[in-house]
């Protein structure tokens, strides 16, 4: 029974480290996905009056948000996920083979498990150490492409772009 908590415990601090990993990459996709709707959304804007556009921007980030969050939900990492990185550093799939073990009482079971429990406390620091992707360039450049080009397009834009203000001015003076 200890070794199964140490076995679990090792692998958790793996699992959260992925889980980190996995939450910045969906949040730079998020940020990647929410300039190109905005860019979208303000091109949509030049050709047709869209009023109230504020809403219609805020309704777009809530979706992208509801989404990626379900993506994050499904998309966690298991044990077994965990399992696969340090069976990277360990030989002979030991670890892997442990976590199939992991609800079984059997000896061999026990052997095997308090045997990966041994190798990867020795491999601990290189696992954590590993190298970890947490920017993701490509996405960061695209969003930064598409709020820059959205925030120029809104700038230079001349009279193309009417408000909801300006079209509506009109039929309250005439009230």
């Amino acid at each position: 029974m200890e070794d199964r908590k140490q076995f679990e415990k090792l692998l958790k601090t793996v699992q959260i480290q992925l889980l980190i990993e996995l939450v910045l990459k969906e949040v730079q996709l998020l940020l990647m996905f929410a300039g190109a709707m905005a860019l979208l959304l303000l091109v949509m804007a030049r050709m047709v009056i869209i009023p109230y556009i504020i809403y219609y921007f805020a309704g777009i980030i809530f979706a992208l948000l509801i989404y990626f969050t379900i993506r994050i939900w499904r998309n966690r990492p298991k044990i077994q996920d965990a399992a696969a990185i340090y069976n990277t550093h360990i030989p002979d799939d030991r670890v892997i083979t442990a976590c199939s073990f992991l609800h079984s009482d059997s000896i061999v079971a026990t052997l095997q498990l308090s045997d990966a429990v041994k190798v990867m406390k020795k491999s601990r620091e290189s696992v954590n150490k590993r190298k970890k992707k947490f920017i993701y360039p490509k996405w960061l450049l695209l969003f930064l492409v598409f709020t820059a080009v959205k925030e120029l397009a809104k700038r230079t834009g001349g009279n193309e772009l009417v408000s909801e203000k300006d079209t509506f001015r009109p039929l309250k003076n005439k009230i």
